[in-house]
């Protein structure tokens, strides 16, 4: 057999191994891809479980020793896609715990991305730089917690810094806290809304992002 004929082969059978190789890992990667999706969608419905559970429990107290109502709404579930080709799959998902105080609110909510650990924010308003505020409310996100997959699957919640490492462990309790603190003590918080405004809402759409800082979502 000539030589070209053979060095042909050679070429052909790596070319060959390289692209089985290739489509192994892509398999791979789609199914780590999955079964990160499937454990992100578990972990924020325990998160979000707990935090409604210690929320009712946190509000009781609240009502028995200061008199003071804060009502839990049951969690709400919603997926955004994409406008662009909504028949893909989910761009985001999204879980929220609303705590409500008289004229006031704010949405605890986890933010479930493919490919990406799932997060923990605040939705919130604020009236700077409206003149009108009780009429065009300024919503602001602020950053809450990392959900991160510890052992046995157990959810971890993670705060990260502004490199964007989780360093520091919370737990589901101190995230509640930080929601009923910034809910009621609004008088610590220049430029927080203390007028009647429309319900907060979540975005609809995945051109409307979920932020990792506080910014304005408008």
């Amino acid at each position: 057999m000539p030589d070209r004929w053979n060095q042909l082969y050679v070429e052909l059978t790596a070319a060959e191994a390289g692209r089985i190789e290739a489509e192994r890992r892509q398999k791979s990667a789609h199914a780590d891809r999955e079964d990160l999706l499937r454990w992100s969608r578990a972990a924020c419905q325990t998160v979000i479980g707990k935090a409604e559970k210690i929320a009712r429990g946190r509000a009781a107290e609240l009502q028995a020793r200061a008199g003071l109502t804060v009502e839990v709404q049951a969690p709400e579930w919603s997926t955004l896609r994409h406008p662009a080709d909504p028949t893909e799959c989910p761009s985001a998902e999204i879980g929220s715990l609303r705590l409500k105080c008289r004229n006031d609110e704010i949405i605890l909510y986890t933010h479930c991305t493919p490919g990406r650990l799932p997060t923990l924010h605040y939705l919130m308003r604020t009236q700077r730089s409206w003149p009108q505020p009780e009429r065009n409310p300024r919503l602001v996100t602020i950053p809450g917690c990392r959900i991160t997959r510890g052992e046995d699957d157990v959810p971890m919640l993670c705060i990260v810094d502004r490199h964007g490492v989780s360093s520091v462990s919370t737990e589901v309790d101190d995230i509640v806290f930080r929601a009923f603190e910034l809910l009621l003590r609004r008088g610590s918080f220049p430029g927080t809304l203390r007028v009647p405004a429309p319900k907060l809402a979540i975005p609809k759409s995945a051109d409307t992002p979920v932020w990792g800082e506080p910014r304005p979502t408008r």
